[in-house]
């Protein structure tokens, strides 16, 4: 008896190891999980004329301005981006007529003039480097998904586009983008466009994409209010909505959207708007 006795208190640990063993663990301590703290998400939107968005955006200015952002590094980089699976082709005849069906994009611009990227021959349209570019913008706005809702609208981002304007006018002899002479239509300044930059198009066509947007909620009634910037943030004007599509971009859009520059470009974009184009605190 005594040998059973010290046997079974020999076994006893062994059997209490196995059973805790056969736990399931918790699923942030299982081998491969990642634990990520998600910051909450805005859940507001522009609301009629008075209605007090400052409480809801303090509280989006401390999940996107407080907190640092990383940046990417070269080790990072991975085989492919999703904007090249976006714009590593020419706008089809189909999307280009869905533009065209809500937009007049026009070019008054030497600019890329004589060679063509795209023909209507390979089922395109016949474009210079530009014009790809320009229509690329626009259908980023259809192209882009996002895991968090726009501040300013419920809308899709283009549908909400193409109802702020009628036309984007690219041209040569305008001193600065803007908008909107004639009405809802906006001017492109075509020198030093990124877009058509040989290293940096992928995030000069994205930072087209918001300047569209930018000049659009121009085109909804919102002037800027201290002299060519906003007063504050809360006021949800063109510099608030480019931040916030900045940062929609940066975080709530596709992993593996941009290459690591890229990122990074529109990464200090979006924070040089926010510390240079608000008057106010």
């Amino acid at each position: 008896m005594k040998r059973l006795s010290w046997s079974l208190r020999l076994l006893l640990p062994v059997v209490l190891l196995w059973l805790v063993a056969l736990r399931p663990l918790p699923s942030a301590a299982r081998v491969g999980a990642v634990s990520v703290n998600h910051p909450a998400r805005w859940n507001l939107v522009a609301g009629p004329a008075g209605t007090d968005l400052s409480a809801a955006t303090r509280q989006r200015d401390r999940v996107y301005s407080a907190q640092p952002r990383r940046v990417l590094a070269s080790d990072d980089t991975p085989e492919e981006f999703g904007i090249d699976a976006l714009m590593g082709h020419c706008p089809t005849a189909a999307e280009l007529n869905g533009v065209d069906s809500r937009l007049s994009v026009t070019f008054a611009t030497t600019v890329t003039a004589g060679t063509l990227v795209c023909t209507a021959a390979d089922g395109s349209a016949d474009l210079t480097l530009l014009q790809e570019r320009a229509f690329q913008a626009v259908l980023l706005t259809q192209w882009l998904q996002f895991d968090a809702p726009f501040p300013w609208t419920t809308m899709p981002l283009y549908d909400w586009l193409t109802q702020q304007i009628t036309g984007i006018h690219f041209a040569d002899d305008v001193a600065l983008s803007g908008c909107c002479a004639p009405a809802h239509v906006i001017d492109i300044q075509t020198k030093g466009l990124t877009a058509i930059d040989p290293v940096r198009w992928r995030a000069g066509t994205v930072t087209l994409m918001v300047l569209f947007v930018h000049e659009s909620r121009h085109a909804e009634g919102f002037l800027h209010t201290c002299g060519g910037n906003d007063r504050t943030l809360d006021e949800l004007g063109a510099w608030s909505v480019q931040y916030y599509l900045d940062r929609l971009i940066l975080d709530d859009a596709a992993p593996n959207l941009l290459p690591p520059d890229d990122w990074n470009y529109i990464n200090d974009a979006a924070a040089g708007v926010l510390r240079n184009r608000f008057c106010g605190a």
